[in-house]
């Protein structure tokens, strides 16, 4: 009895080496199986890159393609979806840049109005709309001018002044633009202590800031205030 029951332990035994075995044979057949997969799909992205390369070299934009791509593989309601979006934003840009290339808008005001970037607005604004090196100086002219009417400080450029100045005039659409604005300033009330005199933190500086502007444009500063404590909103100098 006792050596029936040790040959059935030694059967027992045999059984679960040989499940073991079976079980390492399975799993390196998988590993062998997904390193293949591997290796095809190493060699596919070689091949899709290929691919790319020559339609590049045939003219066509790999990117675009990849765009298309991606889109072919949307469902038509998701690509009807996605398109009507598109569609929304081209047009609320394409009414952006207008507003800014025809003066009527400050470009921070027409982004905020149409829901798109700054940035975006900037680029859509057609290259000859934006300020050339000679403009700045016209600008910097019109400042003094009225500077000396309205009894303003004499403004300097500094480096990043210059900077600024093109900036502002990118988003106010030019001379035009940036001449409204020194009318506006000169007629805003709120610029001026109670003795009428122009506060001593206004200027060209304060000016050339475009939350100080916006605020100007906006009509913040259009009435006097009751008292003579109304802050500037950044009243710093620029650095040189």
């Amino acid at each position: 009895m006792a050596g029936a029951r040790l040959v059935v332990a030694g059967t027992v035994r045999r059984g679960a080496s040989d499940r073991s075995g079976v079980a390492v044979t399975n799993l390196a057949s998988y590993i062998e199986r997904i390193e293949r997969l591997d290796e095809e799909r190493r060699a596919l992205g070689a091949d899709r890159a290929a691919v790319f390369a020559e339609a590049k070299g045939s003219g066509f934009d790999p990117k675009a393609m990849r765009k298309i791509i991606q889109e072919r593989r949307m469902d038509s309601a998701a690509r009807a979806e996605q398109e009507a979006i598109l569609d929304t934003y081209r047009h609320s840009l394409g009414m952006a840049a207008s507003a800014v290339s025809n003066g009527d808008m400050s470009l921070r005001a027409a982004a905020k109005v149409y829901g798109v970037s700054k940035s975006a607005v900037h680029r859509a604004v057609p290259a000859e709309e934006k300020p050339a090196s000679g403009t700045v100086d016209v600008a910097m002219a019109a400042y003094q001018h009225f500077a000396k009417g309205h009894g303003w400080p004499a403004g300097t450029l500094t480096p990043e002044g210059r900077a600024m100045l093109e900036a502002r005039l990118t988003e106010l659409g030019g001379p035009v633009g940036w001449n409204k604005t020194l009318i506006r300033a000169g007629e805003a009330e709120g610029l001026k202590g109670i003795d009428g005199a122009t506060r001593d933190w206004f200027g060209l500086d304060w000016l050339l800031k475009a939350d100080n502007l916006a605020l100007l444009m906006d009509g913040v500063y259009d009435k006097r205030p009751d008292a003579d404590d109304t802050p500037p909103i950044d009243a710093r100098p620029l650095q040189g």
